[in-house]
């Protein structure tokens, strides 16, 4: 499933804020890539270790410095 369509599909639903019901999904669209996200790292001068996707669309990286 993609990431922007389940943004859009319960962001009018269950958020009550209208700034959320639009933030979630321009958030989405916005995000990083794994790619992306690894060579930001890089260019940061870290190396990543360990890397898993959460929930299908949220990231989480453990890296040390090169």
């Amino acid at each position: 499933w993609h990431p922007w369509l389940f943004a859009k599909v319960i962001g009018p639903v269950v958020p009550r804020n209208p700034l959320t019901r639009f933030d979630g999904p321009v958030s989405v669209l916005r995000a990083y890539t794994p790619d992306e996200l690894l060579e930001l790292m890089h260019a940061a001068g870290l190396t990543p270790r360990w890397r898993a996707t959460l929930l299908g669309y949220r990231m989480a990286v453990l890296a040390t410095r090169a």
